[in-house]
């Protein structure tokens, strides 16, 4: 896949009167306890990536993410899922939400991932119990948390708002702000340069 980064945004840390600088909505989004994670558990980097399971583009990227995170020991990618194509992706990122309890949110995420969602529940069953998770407990979770869960879903879309992002997929790689696909060869120049860059 060709890379079709849209616009890659150098953010100065700095601090405004108002609404929260660039710099504190990215510092916000990296403290977010709430949005799922993997990699490594003391990075040196780590990326934010606003998604959703319905974006085809998305879903374009999302396997150069998995390769990265599998070749490079200091990474760390935080979910941030927007919800953005409707009802459907909102119950995929509420599935998702409720494995990454268990600790089988990156089967999950890969299996939603690569699959074309049709807004059929049976088809999230599935997908969830093929991944390893306990449906019971996951529907539990789901009943018990949904308002939590949507106001995830919503405050993780004010941040995307707030970094200057107009839809999926999104990154905030280092102090860069990327929009678009991204391939292998694009995310290894952008990870080499947030390491360029410094903290």
């Amino acid at each position: 896949m060709a890379a079709i980064v849209v616009a890659v945004v150098w953010v100065r840390p700095h601090r405004q009167r108002g609404p929260p600088s660039p710099a504190e909505v990215i510092a916000a989004a990296l403290a977010d306890p709430a949005s799922p994670r993997v990699g490594a558990k003391d990075p040196d980097l780590t990326i934010v990536v606003f998604t959703d399971y319905r974006c085809p583009v998305c879903r374009a990227t999302d396997p150069a993410l998995e390769r990265l995170v599998a070749h490079d020991p200091k990474v760390r990618v935080v979910f941030k899922d927007l919800a953005v194509f409707g009802p459907v992706s909102m119950a995929a990122a509420k599935v998702a939400f409720a494995a990454d309890a268990q600790g089988r949110f990156a089967q999950v995420h890969r299996a939603l991932m690569s699959t074309t969602l049709t807004g059929d529940p049976e088809q999230l069953r599935v997908i969830a119990t093929d991944a390893g998770v306990d449906w019971p407990a996951a529907q539990a979770a789901i009943a018990a948390h949904e308002r939590d869960y949507e106001a995830q879903v919503h405050r993780q879309f004010a941040q995307s708002v707030r970094l200057g992002l107009t839809g999926t997929p999104g990154f905030i790689i280092g102090r860069r702000i990327v929009q678009g696909g991204l391939d292998d060869a694009k995310l290894a120049e952008l990870v080499a340069q947030a390491r360029r860059d410094g903290p």
